[in-house]
């Protein structure tokens, strides 16, 4: 009998009224015999599969999803669930992270509220959200474990409502919430790998960590793009709440932790369009003053961390392909087919590149552009102009662009006293440019 055959057992057995005598608790013991046979009328618990049938949840609006628990139906044993509308006042239109082939019905915010806020095996997964874009609204999908024997259903549910086609758009999710939900099915035997992420946190620090108190969604959300939430509970209380609801069976205490859940997903929404549309028109050098900017500051984004990711082809937070060579390979089972698959997948890449925001010659120039200003840019704090010039001068390097990395550098040096820069100047006159005496003078200066 396996532990979760044990478990449901007890849970199964009536309560006795009285306490014995020689005894102050009543205890109960776990067997550890085999079981009997079972007769025909009992079967052994089989977890759920993919192709189970679940009921057609009807949508609830966002300002009576936000004051109380209405809408929440059984989809399975010690499982509820409900949607929440929220209307989206115009559709997005930028793409610069996830590539514009990539439809919008195949992305998926996901946000999950857990027993605890480390890891390890005993942290589960009490409430997870699902946001999908449909035509106009944002529908924001709450799946509840109503008690912990309901995981291996609340799992079989996750897997056929995210499919390997989908990319997740997370917030820390990469190093938590997807990776919780990854051990949590290895422990059940069943294997789901997320392998389309994108992890918004990491953009947001690269953009805005000089910009903003600190880089917590909620603050993301006010001090950025000026959203205030309604109601809010802070995350760190929703394991408080929740074994408050275990024991006391109370469900309504869990209102408010629902009501920050479904904010979160909102807010993931909100951020992604916002990245999305910054970085996407900075690429294409279109003018970026409509947009919102931080709280005490002008510009919409701190434009040398800006002009270094565009420079760069990273796509910081961003996990997975368009197309998946290795699965490709798998189901042809043939040396011919991988060389096809891989040649495919490049191809989407390079399509991505020349169509939409998702890399290329356009966003690095846009870049070199931004960190060129930025460095004679003199309302700027000094590290942040030297910070430029350094990125900046180090590319031109990269790129053999000698003359133009001499007089980056040389600016630095001579202008803002950055001596970093004039090891820079030295190396380029020694070694590229033939002059040793001026590379000596520097030397010794």
């Amino acid at each position: 009998m396996s532990l979760h055959d044990r478990l449901r057992a007890i849970r199964a057995r009536p309560r006795s009224g009285g306490v014995s005598d020689n005894s102050s608790r009543h205890v109960v013991s776990v067997p550890t015999d085999p079981p009997p046979d079972r007769g025909a009328d009992q079967t052994a618990y089989q977890p759920p599969d993919r192709g189970a049938a679940y009921p057609t949840l009807e949508p609830v609006p966002l300002q009576v999803a936000l004051k109380s628990l209405v809408g929440f139906s059984q989809i399975a044993p010690f499982v509820q669930s409900r949607i929440v509308n929220y209307p989206l006042a115009s559709s997005e239109s930028w793409r610069y992270f996830i590539a514009p082939e990539v439809d919008r019905r195949e992305l998926v915010f996901l946000d999950l509220e857990t027993t605890g806020l480390g890891g390890g095996a005993g942290n589960m997964a009490f409430l997870v959200g699902l946001g999908r874009l449909v035509n106009d609204e944002l529908q924001v999908e709450q799946v509840l474990l109503e008690d912990f024997p309901g995981e291996p259903e609340l799992l079989a549910y996750l897997d056929s409502r995210i499919s390997t086609k989908d990319w997740v758009i997370s917030y820390n999710g990469l190093t938590f919430d997807c990776a919780l939900l990854r051990d949590r099915f290895a422990l059940h035997g069943r294997r789901h790998s997320f392998e389309r992420q994108f992890d918004l946190l990491y953009p947001v620090r690269a953009l805005y960590r000089r910009r903003l108190s600190n880089c917590s969604l909620s603050t993301v959300e006010f001090e950025l793009l000026g959203v205030r939430r309604p109601v809010d509970l802070p995350g760190a209380f929703a394991p408080e709440r929740y074994f408050q609801y275990l024991r006391q069976g109370d469900i309504s205490v869990l209102s408010e932790v629902c009501a920050h859940h479904v904010q979160d997903i909102i807010g993931l929404y909100l951020v992604w369009v916002h990245l999305e549309e910054l970085c996407g028109r900075a690429s294409m050098k279109q003018d970026l003053t409509s947009l919102a900017a931080p709280v005490g500051y002008a510009a919409p984004a701190d434009p040398v961390a800006l002009g270094r990711l565009l420079l760069s082809s990273r796509r910081p937070g961003l996990r997975g392909t368009l197309c998946d060579a290795t699965t490709l390979a798998t189901t042809s089972g043939s040396k011919r087919a991988t060389t096809r698959a891989t040649t495919r997948a490049t191809t989407n890449q390079k399509t991505s590149a020349v169509n939409g925001q998702h890399g290329g010659t356009l966003a690095r120039n846009s870049g070199e552009i931004m960190l060129k200003d930025a460095v004679y840019d003199q309302q700027l704090a000094l590290a942040e102009r030297r910070e430029a010039g350094m990125l900046l001068g180090r590319s031109f390097n990269s790129c053999g662009r000698w003359n133009d990395a001499y007089d980056v550098f040389m600016y630095l040096y001579s202008e803002l006293q950055d001596r970093a820069a004039g090891v820079e100047v030295a190396k380029i006159l020694e070694h590229r440019l033939g002059e040793l005496a001026m590379a000596a003078k520097i030397v010794r200066t």
